[in-house]
């Protein structure tokens, strides 16, 4: 079950959804990492993103920055 692990909730998702379908937009998610960031950390930070992705019916662009 997916649940709240970062700065987007399955409820904002839904909602970025529904106005990205209304007006033919995609939505990106960002999420920005250490530096010195771990694999495990990393691998966390890109499972989250796509279960994000999952929620969506639109496009949608998933980058995160380390640094």
């Amino acid at each position: 079950m997916f649940t709240q692990q970062g700065p987007y909730g399955p409820v904002k998702v839904t909602v970025a959804n529904a106005i990205a379908t209304e007006f033919g937009a995609t939505i990106r998610f960002m999420m920005a990492v250490d530096a010195d960031a771990s694999e495990e950390l990393l691998d966390a930070a890109s499972e989250f993103l796509n279960e994000l992705e999952q929620l969506c019916s639109v496009g949608t662009d998933v980058p995160y920055s380390k640094g």
